[in-house]
């Protein structure tokens, strides 16, 4: 090992002071290499915005990271409602159908709208909304430094979840819309018959309260009472008035609560950090050979090589650059 790094990355008269990492045959392959990881992010955010391949994938996670920020504050975990998951999935794939991204639709439909034509009956619900969502702890991170949304993941009232994901284009780019759902079911609902589980999810979403839901073809106007929970700057939870006082009581948390990702949804959610960490190793290799070339044996170096290390470690730092850029694009989140 000793005689492998010292001819590749110490100058001296065995290697005629040109280490080998910075010679011709290397420096191809590492630019080969930093080729291969860029075309890796490109198809990966391909895949990520214009495929549902992905979107399957990121809700488990998001309830993950939604109860591991819970538990962490003292709260208890929540579980996976099946008709939240709906309710979401519904505004994602209108908000992704349409090109609007908002807590109302461009009809005016509130996000209580998407609660009610899912069935699910509540005495407390919430929403958080996300695009331009390809990494799930980018997205987390950007509601967890929001107060509005932070409140909405930390609200005691709250004890069920549902998460959905819908890709479309927004403002001309092509992205995925998430929404979370959060929501206490009155007690009468819990006495009904329990929906089946879609096969296919897709959102999450921010709210605000309203007193009368809209009208829509065919549906007469429907009043809510609704009570404000924590009214914040963009975003408030709200109590129905309407439902049964006496919220059932949050005692087992099942194992949909903390879904469990296989080593392939694991690889596949990681491979953003993966490469860029593999673009930071690179730089670093090439920039420990560059201080190696220069500073050992200053009489006798090679300016080629040295050019070559320079060039090679520009080349890695912009597509680390574009890298980021496709695969942790700028969150937004209301």
């Amino acid at each position: 090992m000793s005689n492998f790094l010292k001819h590749h990355f110490i100058p001296h008269e065995g290697n005629e002071y040109k280490p080998h990492f910075l010679r011709e045959a290397s420096i191809a392959s590492l630019i080969s290499l930093s080729l291969i990881l860029f075309l890796g992010s490109l198809s990966y955010g391909i895949i990520a915005t214009k495929t549902d391949l992905l979107a399957s994938i990121y809700p488990s996670l998001v309830v993950n990271l939604t109860n591991e920020n819970r538990v962490a504050e003292g709260d208890l975990p929540l579980r996976v409602n099946p008709l939240l998951e709906k309710s979401a999935g519904f505004k994602a794939d209108d908000m992704a159908k349409k090109g609007y991204f908002a807590h109302t639709s461009p009809e005016g439909l509130t996000p209580w709208h998407w609660f009610d034509i899912a069935g699910y009956s509540y005495l407390y619900a919430g929403e958080n909304l996300a695009v331009n969502f390809n990494d799930t702890d980018t997205v987390m991170n950007a509601w967890m430094n929001s107060p509005t949304h932070r409140e909405n993941i930390l609200n005691t009232h709250f004890t069920e979840i549902g998460i959905a994901t819908s890709h479309g284009v927004y403002k001309g780019r092509d992205t995925i819309f998430v929404v979370q759902d959060f929501g206490t079911p009155s007690l009468a609902s819990t006495e009904g018959n329990v929906r089946p589980v879609l096969k296919e999810v897709k959102s999450i979403a921010p709210i605000s309260a309203v007193g009368i839901s809209p009208k829509v073809a065919g549906e007469s106007v429907k009043k809510v009472p609704v009570q404000e929970v924590a009214p914040l700057e963009t975003f408030v939870a709200v109590k129905n008035e309407a439902a049964v006082s006496s919220a059932p009581a949050q005692t087992v948390i099942d194992g949909k609560s903390l879904p469990k990702l296989s080593w392939y949804q694991e690889f596949v959610l990681g491979y953003p950090t993966l490469v860029t960490d593999a673009y930071l190793v690179l730089a670093g290799v090439v920039i420990l050979s560059l201080v190696l070339l220069i500073f050992i044996e200053v009489k006798k170096q090679h300016p080629k090589h040295i050019l070559y290390g320079f060039l090679v470690l520009a080349l890695v730092l912009v597509l680390l650059y574009l890298s980021r850029a496709i695969l942790f694009p700028q969150v937004i989140v209301i």
